[in-house]
């Protein structure tokens, strides 16, 4: 029986026993993910996320249609691109979303919701009214992926012009899901209506209101919020006394306030103590 084992085996294909080799390992790829979100130590963790995310890259090239390697990936250079890049090399960081993106949408290429994010606006609408709560998970990171690549490409009519698609998907999931990721959809319309100022089309109020439900939704406990609140919202709005109680609020926080979030935490302590430094160059 032995015998006929190792020959079924041998006569395999090397590549069916890779990919079989790597959808065994998804659990695990996973975990290592986790554990690097969780990590306080973030010189630590951008090592680790470097070198992870270039493995994942790997499996997927064995394994090109794995879903789950692909929402990972989508996940992953998204979280490296916002904790890593997008404050000081924003050029790269639009790169490494654009990334996301594409990993995300080619995830959902064999399902209902395939075509995204070429189609148009109106094939977008039609395809959102068949989203359900179960597909928030998969469709909000490529979708945030998306988002914030164009706006960190405000500057760019080729890439603005494909903001209507992604305020669609994003209301869609705000519909579904207001609370998933600690009010994700919530802080990306908080962005969305604070990154402009008012006599540009920017809509404060509404900002206002999308942070402060993503901060509840959060118990407080999401640091990354309170930073964009500060960092655009009180900036457009030339409110510094409500900057500098925002960034003071990040700074004070405890270190354990959200062990899951641990990284993301810490970034954006470091972020608002720096702006703190910086602040009056803003007011």
């Amino acid at each position: 029986m032995q015998r006929f084992i190792l020959i079924l085996i041998a006569l395999i294909p090397a590549g069916c026993i890779q990919r079989l080799g790597v959808r065994l390992s998804v659990p695990v790829i996973y975990d290592v993910f986790d554990s690097i979100a969780e990590e306080p130590d973030t010189e630590l963790a951008r090592e680790a996320s470097s070198a992870n995310l270039k493995i994942l890259e790997a499996a997927i090239e064995t394994d090109p249609n794995n879903r789950k390697l692909l929402q990972l990936a989508c996940r992953g250079f998204a979280g490296y691109a916002l904790a890593f890049v997008s404050e000081d090399e924003p050029e790269r960081a639009r790169d490494l979303l654009e990334r996301a993106r594409d990993y995300g949408f080619r995830a959902l290429r064999k399902s209902r919701f395939r075509g995204l994010p070429d189609a148009d606006l109106e094939t977008v609408k039609l395809s959102v009214l068949r989203l359900r709560k179960k597909d928030v998970a998969e469709l909000f990171w490529p979708t945030f992926a998306w988002g914030y690549w164009i706006n960190l490409s405000r500057d760019q009519p080729a890439a603005l012009v494909q903001l209507p698609r992604v305020e669609v998907l994003m209301n869609r999931l705000l519909e579904l899901d207001e609370g998933f990721f600690y009010g994700g959809p919530h802080v990306f319309f908080a962005l969305l209506y604070s990154s402009r100022a008012e006599t540009l089309g920017g809509q404060p109020e509404k900002a206002k209101e999308h942070f402060d439900k993503a901060i509840k939704i959060a118990n407080g406990k999401f640091l990354l919020t309170y930073y964009f609140y500060a960092r655009y919202y009180a900036v457009v709005t030339q409110n510094q006394a409500l900057c500098e109680e925002l960034l003071n609020k990040v700074v004070d926080a405890p270190s354990n306030l959200l062990p899951e979030q641990r990284l993301m935490n810490q970034v954006s302590r470091k972020r608002a103590g720096d702006f703190l430094i910086d602040m009056e160059d803003y007011f």
